[in-house]
């Protein structure tokens, strides 16, 4: 083989592999031309049309950021690295607003793409003013791949604190990333997408859900990039139900049974041909559960209890009860989160595995056998 044809070759392998890990397109809102003033500051040339006043934001106008078109509805501003705090664009959800983003971007029929969000979860000065802290949960983030990048408000101000009506829904073109981890810390979120028709933008609103007047939201998300990565067409059969795990009670388990502030419209992926549906008992004895932080919890996997565990889509899981004679004798089943023989039990589905959790006021591991029912394809 002459050096030409070895020259093609590795050609070709780098090309069918970049296609086989996808391109990435990065968002970028801490290194832009908006700071490009000659001296370091801000460039009020870069925000003249964005339809905001001041020279540090984006507005309802398009204003390009590295070759796409950004437009923001509600309070959001930009700021340089400071002390404390990345350069970002800084965006807000509290119980009276939330903050709108528009992408726009050419998604493409019959492509999988992966949305990754970037930035620092941080909580604003107010908290425990008016509320104790414990009611305090963090804000959600609705993404969605739509037709129209233009943001619909009625708000007064596109500029100003303004709560924009955002569609509560989760299904193939629309995403719920609901986060219970209060600690202000660096985050990376990573959701997918997987299209059959084009879409022409990225909407993403950061949003005080659900709407519960017994808890409050007051936060800060200090968003770094927001990278988009296009991939070959793989479709998402192992996507589950949402919840709003931001907060407590619905951190690893159900929703709020019979609250409509906790119902999310839910339209699953398709099944892979043939789904087998699997109904399967199993017991947790005690001797089976781990500890987990310090002693304060303990959990155990499904996997470690069921040979060959194989989930495609996950459906439910329960505590069988109690036996009840009507008609004829039979267990309760009792849905999770549930107090159960003086414990708090929760689970968590991820990467096709179920992980059960165990808390009580002794912080030890249940004492009695406890028996659960799973179903899944």
């Amino acid at each position: 083989m002459n050096a030409l044809n070895k020259l093609i070759l590795i050609c070709f392998f780098l090309i069918a592999a970049s296609n086989l890990h996808g391109q990435t397109t990065t968002i970028d809102f801490s290194t832009t031309p908006y700071k490009n003033n000659g001296n370091g500051g801000w460039d009020p040339n870069y925000f003249a049309n964005g339809g905001c006043p001041l020279y540090y934001r984006f507005g309802p106008n398009p204003l390009p950021l590295n070759g796409h078109n950004i437009r923001t509805v509600g309070y959001m501003w930009l700021n340089q690295v400071a002390i404390s705090t990345p350069a970002a664009l800084n965006i807000y959800a509290t119980g009276g607003s939330n903050s709108n983003i528009s992408i726009e971007y050419p998604f493409k029929a019959n492509k999988t793409y992966d949305i990754e969000i970037n930035g620092l979860l941080d909580h604003q000065s107010s908290v425990g003013a008016g509320y104790p802290p414990e009611k305090y949960v963090n804000a959600v983030f609705w993404l969605k791949l739509d037709n129209n990048p233009a943001i619909s408000s009625n708000a007064p101000s596109k500029c100003e604190p303004s709560l924009t009506p955002v569609e509560k829904i989760v299904d193939r073109y629309s995403k719920l990333i609901a986060d219970g981890d209060r600690a202000i810390s660096y985050r990376k979120y990573k959701v997918r997408f997987a299209t059959l028709e084009a879409k022409n933008a990225l909407k993403i609103t950061y949003d005080p859900s659900p709407a519960d007047p017994n808890i409050a939201f007051d936060e800060i998300f200090r968003l770094q990039n927001v990278k988009i990565t296009e991939m070959p067409f793989e479709e998402l059969y192992n996507e589950i139900k949402p919840f709003y795990r931001n907060t407590k009670p619905e951190t690893l388990g159900q929703n709020t049974r019979n609250n409509p502030l906790y119902k999310i419209p839910y339209t699953p992926p398709p099944l892979p041909p043939n789904p087998e549906r699997h109904h399967v008992h199993f017991t947790v004895d005690p001797s089976k559960w781990t500890s987990n932080n310090n002693g304060l919890s303990y959990s155990v996997s499904a996997s470690d209890l069921i040979p060959n565990l194989n989930i495609i889509r996950f459906n439910d899981l329960v505590i069988e009860g109690d036996y009840r004679n009507i008609p004829r004798p039979t267990r309760t089943l009792i849905g999770i989160p549930a107090f159960y023989q003086n414990n708090n039990i929760t689970y968590s589905y991820a990467n096709g595995d179920i992980i059960i959790n165990s808390t009580n006021s002794v912080h030890t591991a249940p004492s009695v056998n406890i028996d659960f029912y799973v179903t899944y394809f």
